[in-house]
């Protein structure tokens, strides 16, 4: 199997000041915010060997201006884009690039959720499971294995653990690819990893700007089960974080005698109906 490590700089007018008009004007029409204008990947093999790169522009069709800060950002300018490929034309270059047996990978969860929904709005009959999964965030595992408490720049990572790194450029496709290529393979263990393999298209879900209520919250989903045998268990205690948008349910299941912390994370797709994402875990009380 190889590792896909892949990173997208895309283009949108979400509030900038002096476009707000044109932001409003493609925004009604649209709803449509993030649209991709750069994908960069690298392939290695199961030992994080080099493979091949991938390098592609895309020529924007909803906002064909350049965001004046996107440009001062990614060094990307309308004239680089003039002869890039569409959408659809990019993503099938990709997908030949991809190959079979392939694990994709980036910094954080952002980049896929943005991939994710360009390719609904562009093709919206595609099965987008069977290209994005199975997918690994980086960045969360670099962040959970080397200690931090929060999530951290690829700049902080290779400043702070002192990694040599194959560029000094930051905020383009291949180049922040490159960038976590080098992390990954200093911290690689192939045991480790298995822990955070995503195979699940629910946590690709999109929640931001995402408000929720106690009574929005559909019941039915919030019913506690064991981490073992999955049956409904007794309900000891349950919260909601509304900042976080998360239930968090502690139960018992007297046949398998063991408690389970439950988190329920509530997302929403792009229909705006919302998703329930569950994770549980055996938990032992002390007392």
């Amino acid at each position: 199997m190889n590792y896909i490590v892949f990173d997208l700089e895309w283009n949108s007018f979400k509030n900038t000041n002096g476009q707000a008009y044109y932001y409003k004007k493609f925004n009604e029409r649209t709803k449509f915010f993030d649209e991709i204008i750069e994908i960069g990947a690298i392939k290695s093999n199961n030992k994080l060997e080099h493979i091949d790169s991938f390098r592609v522009y895309i020529k924007p069709t909803i906002y064909k201006k350049i965001n004046p800060r996107i440009a001062e950002l990614t060094g990307i300018v309308d004239e680089d884009l003039k002869y890039g490929f569409d959408f659809k034309k990019a993503l099938k270059h990709f997908k030949k690039w991809l190959g079979k047996d392939y694990m994709l990978c980036s910094w954080g969860d952002t980049d896929i959720k943005v991939l994710k929904r360009n390719i609904e709005y562009y093709n919206p009959n595609y099965k987008v499971e069977s290209l994005l999964l199975p997918y690994i965030d980086i960045q969360k595992y670099c962040c959970e294995v080397l200690g931090y408490d929060r999530r951290v720049s690829l700049n902080e990572v290779i400043n702070e653990e002192n990694i040599v790194a194959s560029t000094d450029k930051f905020h383009q496709a291949l180049d922040d690819t490159k960038l976590t290529v080098d992390i990954f393979r200093e911290i690689f263990d192939k045991e480790k990893i298995r822990n955070y393999i995503i195979n699940d298209a629910d946590c690709l879900y999109d929640s931001v700007n995402l408000n929720i209520t106690v009574d929005m919250i559909d019941r039915t989903r919030l019913r506690a089960r064991c981490a073992s045998c999955g049956k409904y268990s007794k309900r000891l205690k349950l919260s909601f974080d509304n900042k976080k948008r998360r239930v968090s349910i502690l139960s018992y299941c007297s046949s398998c005698e063991i408690y389970t912390k439950q988190r329920i994370k509530i997302k929403r797709n792009l229909l705006g109906d919302l998703v329930y994402v569950s994770r549980k875990k055996i938990v032992e009380l002390s007392g």
